[in-house]
C-alpha cells in the first residue's frame, strides 16, 4: 500500500523597482517544477510514501516604465488607470525525484550491533588479559624489588649500629612493617 501526499504551495517573492514606478505593461512569469519525493520504509515489507511539492522558479523581471518612455516618449511617473500587471502560471514538463531510502535495513541494524557487541566484550575481554599478563606481573616484580631494596637498607642501618656500638642485634628482617630514621 502507498501513501500519496501533495504538500501545501506556500511562497512569496518581493518585486522591487530602482525608480519607485512601475511600467505599464508588467509581466511576471512564474514557473512551477514538481519535486516528488519518495521515502521507503526501513522494513521492505512497509509501504513507501509518496509526497510532492510544486517548486516556483523566478527569472529576472523589468519593471521599470523605460518600455514605456521608448514608446511614447515621457516617463510614467504616477499610478496609471492603464497598468497592466499579467502574472503567468507556467509548468515544466521534468520533474525532480528525491529518493530516501534508509541508510540501513533491520537485518543490517542487528548485525551490525551484533558486530558492535562483540567487539566491546572482545576490547574488555583482552584489557582484562593485558591486565593479568602484563601490568599485575610488573608490579610484583617492582614490590619484590622495593622490599629487597628496603630490607637492604634495614641491614645496612643494623650492621652500621652494631659496628658504632659494637654489639649484635638479631633482628628478623620479614617482621619489620615501618622503618624509621635512626
Amino acid at each position: 500500500m502507498m501513501s500519496h501526499t501533495l504538500r501545501k504551495l506556500d511562497f512569496c517573492q518581493l518585486y522591487t523597482v530602482s525608480t519607485g514606478v512601475m511600467g505599464r505593461f508588467t509581466y511576471i512569469p512564474i514557473v512551477f517544477v514538481k519535486t516528488i519525493n519518495m521515502t521507503q520504509a526501513l522494513n521492505p515489507t512497509d509501504s513507501t510514501a509518496y509526497s510532492g511539492l510544486w517548486t516556483p522558479t523566478f527569472s529576472s523581471i523589468s519593471f521599470s516604465d523605460e518600455d514605456y518612455y521608448i514608446e511614447y516618449g515621457y516617463y510614467l511617473r504616477y499610478t496609471s488607470s492603464l497598468t497592466i500587471l499579467q502574472v503567468m502560471f507556467d509548468e515544466r514538463p521534468f520533474y525532480i525525484k528525491n529518493i530516501e531510502q534508509p541508510i540501513v535495513r533491520t537485518a543490517e541494524l542487528i548485525f551490525h550491533c551484533l558486530l558492535f557487541t562483540s567487539l566491546c566484550i572482545e576490547l574488555f575481554a583482552f584489557a582484562f588479559l593485558f591486565v593479568k599478563l602484563f601490568i599485575i606481573p610488573i608490579c610484583r616484580c617492582l614490590k619484590h624489588l622495593w622490599n629487597k631494596t628496603i630490607h637492604r637498607n634495614v641491614n645496612r642501618k643494623i650492621n652500621r649500629i652494631q659496628d658504632e656500638y659494637d654489639f649484635t642485634i638479631d633482628i628478623e628482617l620479614d617482621s619489620i612493617q615501618t622503618i624509621t630514621d635512626f
